[in-house]
């Protein structure tokens, strides 16, 4: 992919790249007695009623985090800047439409588009990101994909999207850092690399 081509859009993760949402991923997962990776799709295979009790667990600490999450710091100057650039912005995340509303009210974020895992299969899949492609009308060649962790660096690859890793100390592993095209360690350091790609 040739990293030359100017960017017209930016897809955002929303926790951990935009928001420090401290969600508690362990007690999550205690509290549903489910273990390893993907607990949206080991909750979808469960039976009924089963299934709608987890998915109610979830729910509640999702919300709970929702409420209680902060920005990071750069996030409205960042999203002000693209706005005025004319840079066109989607939100992907595997967060329900449930929570995204409430950071929506709670940050006052504005986005053109917005894909939540009631939306579109939830990535690491490439059909959210390929789906904000369509909805923003801009090829995936200029777009660039921000994320914390592997599930938006893999689904945007797969869909033909650069990457750019926002390392936390959580996310330093050679397999998350192999995906990204660039590393920032702060919403400050992407503006800088957006302004060079635009």
């Amino acid at each position: 992919m040739n990293k030359k081509e100017s960017i017209k859009g930016i897809i955002f993760d929303l926790d951990g790249t935009l928001i420090d949402s401290a969600l508690d991923f362990d007690k999550i997962k205690r509290d549903l007695n489910l273990f390893g990776t993907g607990i949206i799709e080991q909750i979808k295979q469960l039976p009924e009623p089963e299934r709608t009790k987890k998915q109610n667990i979830l729910s509640y600490h999702e919300t709970k985090a929702a409420y209680d999450s902060r920005l990071y710091d750069g996030a409205l100057e960042l999203l002000d800047y693209l706005q005025s650039n004319f840079i066109k912005t989607a939100a992907v995340t595997r967060n329900s439409k449930k929570s995204w509303e409430i950071y929506s009210k709670k940050h006052d974020l504005v986005f053109d588009t917005v894909i939540t895992r009631d939306d579109a299969e939830p990535k690491p899949s490439p059909i959210p990101f390929t789906l904000a492609s369509r909805l923003l009308a801009i090829e995936p060649k200029y777009l660039l994909s921000v994320g914390d962790y592997k599930y938006e660096l893999i689904g945007s690859k797969d869909a033909g999207i650069r990457t750019v890793l926002v390392l936390h100390n959580h996310n330093r592993t050679p397999d998350i850092l192999e995906l990204s095209d660039y590393v920032v360690h702060n919403l400050y350091e992407l503006k800088d690399i957006i302004k060079e790609l635009t």
